[in-house]
């Protein structure tokens, strides 16, 4: 009961997040939906930092499983770096926004051991894009438009923004539209 209890909490806990914010949602609204007392959170997650910690680490162990499968499973950098855009037209498909986007949108409201850990993840995701667009540079498989790091802040921008714009827009269109377009400049002639 306690690991599922802890479970819904979690998933609870990253819908409100990703759908609502950080700020939005209280240990009552978890309890509420749980159908615990709000006093039995604080058993599994004495502070709301520790759930937010415990949900970034469990999110960063899923994307980087993620980012290994679209090495594994994709034998070009055009199709890895499209697999990485899916994954954020996915979250948009699920009526959510990116969890690291929502949560750096409320950057100003997340404690300093919060917002160093979406930092981290935002640098790990430009260091991936990164080494992806040199690597594919450096194989004659992309085109050198600008230095890889540049134009790997340009997708995850795009992307990020993107899926503000389709969020806000209730429309799937903008989450990859800039991504596409860039990516269309890095293909070969």
């Amino acid at each position: 009961m306690a690991i599922d209890t802890r479970a819904a909490l979690l998933k609870h806990a990253e819908f409100f997040i990703r759908t609502q914010g950080y700020s939005a949602f209280s240990y009552a609204d978890l309890a509420d939906c749980v159908g615990i007392r709000k006093a039995s959170i604080h058993y599994h997650f004495p502070r709301k930092d520790d759930l937010i910690q415990e949900l970034l680490s469990s999110y960063r162990t899923q994307f980087h499983q993620d980012l290994r499968n679209f090495e594994a499973n994709s034998t070009s950098p055009m199709e890895r770096l499209r697999a990485y855009g899916e994954r954020f037209a996915k979250s948009f498909d699920n009526h959510m926004l990116p969890f690291c986007c929502a949560l750096a949108a409320e950057r100003s409201a997340l404690p300093e051991s919060i917002r160093s850990e979406v930092h981290k993840d935002f640098m790990f995701q430009l260091e991936w894009l990164t080494r992806i667009i040199g690597d594919g540079i450096a194989a004659g498989q992309l085109s050198e438009t600008r230095p890889a790091d540049e134009v790997a802040v340009s997708l995850l921008s795009a992307l990020e923004g993107g899926s503000i714009i389709g969020w806000a827009l209730q429309e799937r269109r903008p989450v990859l539209a800039a991504f596409t377009a860039m990516l269309g400049t890095l293909e070969l002639g």
